[in-house]
């Protein structure tokens, strides 16, 4: 007797049930994967943006022409979202000494005067970066008064 060729409607009905399985599988996976790597993306940038951000103060504060925005604590930038500059006097030590009021301005404004004295020789600038509520990017620089 001739045996019938071709598969059955079980045989087919099973293919199909293990196939799905795999892709679900495989697509939590890949849900994952893409999810990592957005925030992997988000994480870069936000390094990004405290590095400029530091970059800014210490181009801003150097030179004889950056001692009164130093003596000031004075950042002339636009914060980008979820960015903080932090200003702190140091010890001769390098111990974390009290915070300062940092004063972020307009870009095109100037730095008011301070009084040179009381702004201290060395000075710890923090720039933190947060998204989501969570702090994602902390760039530390000590500075010299120029």
């Amino acid at each position: 007797m001739l045996k019938p060729k071709g598969l059955t409607v079980i045989e087919i009905l099973i293919a199909i049930t293990i196939l799905g399985a795999l892709l679900a599988a495989s697509s939590g996976a890949l849900a994952t994967m893409f999810n990592t790597s957005k925030n992997a993306r988000g994480a870069v940038s936000d390094v990004t943006v405290a590095r400029n951000l530091i970059e800014t103060v210490r181009q801003q504060w150097s030179g004889t022409a950056g001692r009164g925005a130093f003596d000031a604590n004075c950042v002339r930038v636009t914060l980008p979202a979820g960015a903080s500059v932090s200003v702190f006097s140091t010890a001769s030590d390098g111990a974390l000494g009290s915070a300062l009021t940092a004063s972020i301005i307009d870009p095109a404004a100037t730095c008011a005067t301070a009084n040179a004295n009381a702004a201290g020789t060395v000075k710890r600038v923090i720039v933190a970066t947060n998204r989501g509520g969570n702090e994602t990017a902390r760039l530390t620089l000590d500075l010299v008064r120029p």
